[in-house]
């Protein structure tokens, strides 16, 4: 934005040299005297200068891909705030019927810097309104139905991350116990070589199983 100028058509002909943004909160669009300072000028300078500083900060850097998820929820739950907040400001008449359309209906009248400024009982604008929800409320509405299928999303990849690590953690005991087990069976082999290791290890595993899943059943005739 560094260098940009207001750009204007003068009265006078030519166009308007002012830095962008000249008289109004904003850095970039027209200026002051040249219809920078209406709504519709305010809004899209604010967009633009948004737009352009996310450009300029968005550096890329690494991330867990649920931190990711996580930050976003969490930037979702402050816009979600605030959008409620600048919602609930509006007049009850602006949440369904807004300005469709702005014209400039001046007339020059005074000189300022050099310039025309429209001023005087002349100093109005065209509005034209028509019914619909206000532009704020739109997005009230988007960023709640966003916020709220993240966190459906954030909470079904928790259950399944810890879905998978309870397998994992069952698999590493199962195989711990099938281990000691076939040792078991392996020395009842050497002692008792006539000895129904099938049978030995099947009611074993049974048992074995049994207490693993937090069962402590009577079991006649095996040995746990």
């Amino acid at each position: 934005m560094s260098g940009e100028t207001c750009g204007a058509k003068k009265s006078g002909g030519g166009t308007c040299g002012k830095p962008a943004g000249w008289g109004t909160p904003n850095k970039t669009g027209r200026c002051r005297l040249h219809g920078g300072m209406t709504p519709t000028h305010l809004l899209a300078a604010e967009r633009r200068m948004a737009a352009e500083t996310a450009a300029r900060y968005s550096v890329p850097r690494e991330v867990h891909p649920v931190e990711g998820l996580l930050e976003q929820y969490h930037r979702y739950a402050g816009q979600v705030a605030w959008l409620e907040a600048k919602v609930n400001e509006l007049p009850e008449e602006a949440l369904f019927w807004g300005v469709e359309s702005e014209t400039d209906r001046r007339n020059p009248d005074e000189d300022v810097d050099g310039e025309r400024l429209r001023t005087g009982a002349a100093a109005e604008f065209e509005r034209k309104s028509k019914a619909g929800p206000n532009a704020l409320l739109e997005q009230f509405d988007r960023v709640q139905r966003e916020y709220a299928k993240l966190g459906v999303d954030i909470v079904r990849i928790g259950l399944e991350t810890a879905g998978d690590a309870l397998a994992t953690r069952f698999a590493s005991r199962l195989q711990v116990e099938l281990d000691a087990l076939m040792g078991e069976c392996a020395a009842l082999a050497a002692e008792q070589p006539g000895a129904d290791l099938a049978v030995v290890f099947r009611a074993r595993m049974v048992a074995r199983i049994a207490a693993f899943a937090g069962a402590r059943p009577v079991i006649e005739g095996v040995a746990a």
